[in-house]
């Protein structure tokens, strides 16, 4: 998702326009790029360490932009299935999901 405003949590200080990573309500990532909070909340969350990355694009999300990172990711994260699924949510621009 997008900041609407500027903020600071958990030691992360927050830009409006940036894009957040978060699980439930704490966010643990941020990046000015939507696929570059992906990435450092998929290592925040040890993503290299779980079998399987279901990757959920969102609606606004272009297909090319959440295909290039699936392959980052599968790159980054060899032993990692990564699964990338249209979702067609209208908020989140990625739903992360690993088991």
């Amino acid at each position: 998702s997008r900041a609407s405003r500027d903020a600071e949590t958990n030691g992360i200080v927050i830009h409006t326009g940036d894009f957040l990573g978060f699980s439930g309500k704490t966010v643990l990532a941020n990046d000015k790029d939507r696929n570059g909070a992906a990435l450092r909340l998929c290592e925040t969350l040890q993503a290299g360490k779980r079998d399987v990355l279901i990757l959920l694009r969102g609606a606004d999300t272009p297909r090319e932009e959440a295909e290039a990172l699936a392959d980052t990711l599968q790159k980054q994260y060899p032993r990692t299935e990564i699964i990338p699924t249209d979702g067609g949510q209208p908020i989140h621009d990625y739903i992360l999901i690993l088991e």
